[in-house]
């Protein structure tokens, strides 16, 4: 209870932050990653085409943290909230998987707001 407490007093983007030595080289099926976000406007083609370029696995997740971190709090919680929703197929791990867990009450209240920032683009 205590580590959920902690955890509904973080933002998205230090949940994100705080969580990148744990999602790097860890998160699987980035192109279902990637995808997500560019459907809902997180990442533009030019961004997802810099991210498929990248061979290695590791430096394709530390660009999409570093262009989500950087585009602010509502793109990190639109990560989050794509984490969540597709738990079972990008993080395959149960540590990962719990990890995720501890945020979706803070994802819910926040759909709305999100919901409102896509109508802006």
């Amino acid at each position: 209870l205590q580590q959920q407490n902690h955890v509904q007093e973080q933002s998205a983007l230090e949940y994100i932050t705080n969580g990148r030595r744990r999602l790097i080289g860890r998160l699987q099926n980035l192109p279902l990653i990637v995808e997500n976000l560019f459907q809902r406007k997180v990442l533009h083609e030019e961004e997802v085409s810099k991210i498929q370029a990248e061979v290695d696995r590791f430096d394709q997740t530390r660009k999409i943290l570093d262009w989500v971190s950087a585009k602010g709090e509502a793109a990190c919680y639109e990560l989050l909230m794509i984490l969540d929703i597709t738990r079972k197929r990008t993080l395959d791990d149960a540590d990962l998987q719990q990890w995720i867990t501890f945020y979706p009450d803070i994802l819910l209240s926040f759909r709305l707001a999100l919901i409102c920032w896509h109508c802006a683009f």
